[in-house]
């Protein structure tokens, strides 16, 4: 596996979890949470190479107010796809968290609440693709909790209360533990990054940012319905996954996946030879994002007809891959 960068200096230490300008009463929330007490809690599972894996650990479970197509069984926080990030049933029933959701400034994609029963934990690990070097953030609103429930970021331990708003570096190693006798309830909010969303940061993080290239997504443009490609030919390792780490090799004739764009009726649909499919999203003149991911990754057709362009800004830094246009 090849090595990606480490998070730069300005998100570690001080800055590796920062609470936010805004603050939320948590009381109507917490009336929200008990009008579904019996609402569809399962086991928490992750998201990798576009698949959903198993339940994470005991004692850490779901609840989906957010999630790809607005499924209630998805308790993952998804990837590139053919549907977009909607909002589950139970979020009608639910109108604080759904005012609450309002008032993020980002596009939102899995949001979840996320429950540590008494005397349970979750064993060190490091949160994947998350982060301003992907452009998309996971925030914190505790919601139910005790003293004994903490997190530890690189060794240092946070006890976040109900109604605060927190962003934390989980690119960086970190565990959980619930040592007292009560359910610790967070929601769990996955939003994309755009100028809005730094600002509810306060001044001293945002200089931080200054000294790093993070990843700001722009708005969906309208796009074009007959939009279509002839067949190209992506980084071999996107067949399968179109999320993998891409090595600096250029995209050669014999060693990359031929892959079509095609019109449809829910907008332009990418489609690679090994069975991937992703809607794009315009987000400029010709530069389209993957339906479900970030402009952290983005293909534009402004280079047509010899070549397709593929954009990769993961972990602050621009690439970019010239990949050919097949022969008709």
């Amino acid at each position: 596996m090849t090595a990606l960068p480490p998070p730069p200096p300005a998100l570690r230490g001080d800055a590796a979890a920062v609470r936010l300008t805004t603050d939320i009463d948590p009381a109507p929330l917490r009336d929200d949470l008990l009008a579904m007490a019996q609402g569809p809690w399962d086991h928490q599972r992750p998201y990798s190479a576009g698949r959903v894996g198993d339940p994470i650990a005991a004692g850490w479970t779901c609840f989906p107010l957010h999630s790809p197509g607005g499924r209630a069984d998805r308790t993952d926080p998804g990837g590139p796809g053919t549907v977009r990030f909607a909002p589950t049933p139970a979020l009608a029933r639910m109108p604080a968290f759904a005012r609450l959701l309002d008032r993020i400034p980002g596009e939102l994609r899995a949001v979840r609440l996320l429950a540590l029963d008494p005397g349970a934990s979750l064993d060190e690990h490091t949160d994947e693709f998350i982060g301003f070097g992907y452009g998309q953030l996971r925030l914190h609103v505790p919601i139910v909790t005790n003293p004994d429930a903490l997190l530890f970021i690189e060794d240092r331990s946070y006890h976040w209360r109900p109604g605060e708003l927190w962003y934390a570096n989980f690119a960086l190693p970190h565990y959980l533990r619930n040592g007292g006798s009560s359910r610790r309830i967070h929601l769990v909010v996955d939003c994309m990054v755009n100028d809005a969303m730094v600002g509810l940061f306060p001044d001293r993080f945002r200089g931080n940012l200054e000294s790093i290239s993070y990843v700001s997504n722009r708005p969906r443009q309208p796009v074009d319905p007959a939009l279509e490609v002839r067949p190209f030919l992506l980084p071999a390792v996107l067949g399968k996954d179109l999320l993998a780490h891409v090595t600096d090799a250029p995209v050669g004739d014999t060693d990359g996946v031929r892959t079509e764009v095609t019109a449809g009726p829910d907008g332009p649909l990418l489609r690679t030879a090994e069975g991937v499919e992703c809607l794009l999203v315009r987000v400029g003149p010709d530069e389209y994002r993957f339906e479900g991911w970030t402009e952290e990754r983005t293909l534009d057709f402004g280079t047509l007809p010899d070549r397709v362009a593929l954009h990769d800004r993961r972990n602050w830094r621009h690439r970019v891959w010239d990949c050919p246009v097949l022969p008709a």
